[in-house]
């Protein structure tokens, strides 16, 4: 079998079943939009920053208790 077939087919059922569950679901786009942010490597370190910080409030704001947490456990850093 090819791996990129594969690769495709798992790709999608995890979507389909992501798309099932609304709090999987509102996980997945924030895990997206969070790796958006950090492999963003021409973000200036403000431009990182705010939209870190733009990701926390939103993420705050989810109804979702991991993604609450895991923006108040970013709010304990900060970048130097």
């Amino acid at each position: 079998a090819n791996p990129l077939t594969i690769s495709l087919y798992r790709k999608q059922n995890a979507l389909q079943f992501v798309n099932k569950h609304p709090h999987l679901k509102i996980v997945y786009q924030f895990r997206t939009q969070f790796n958006n942010i950090w492999e963003n490597t021409t973000a200036s370190h403000k431009e990182l920053l705010d939209s870190l910080q733009a990701w926390c409030t939103q993420a705050k704001k989810t109804g979702v208790l991991v993604l609450e947490e895991f923006a108040h456990s970013l709010n304990k850093y900060s970048l130097a």
